[in-house]
């Protein structure tokens, strides 16, 4: 496979790990309004997002290996505001 088609495989899985954070974010928020929330839930939300957060990392340093010198700072900049909002979320 060429760089471009591993590149654009491995931003669609990105893609997709993101929408499951963002899901799983709102579901977090969600049960933080509710007095009753079990700490179990919670805990158990915070495993899922440590996992996807793991997994992001990987395709995140997957993409910047096959990334043009040119796109990287853009790229690693992209990548931290999204971790930001996963550590502050998981805080």
């Amino acid at each position: 496979m060429s760089q471009k088609t591993d590149l654009e495989r491995l931003k669609k899985q990105r893609s997709s790990h993101r929408g499951q954070v963002t899901k799983l974010i709102s579901k977090a928020e969600n049960r933080l309004t509710n007095p009753d929330v079990e700490i179990d839930e919670l805990e158990g939300l915070l495993i899922q997002l440590q996992t996807k957060d793991e997994q992001l990392k990987s395709i995140d340093s997957k993409i910047e290996n096959v990334l043009d010198l040119t796109e990287i700072e853009s790229e690693i900049e992209k990548i931290d505001e999204y971790n930001e909002d996963i550590v502050f979320t998981s805080v």
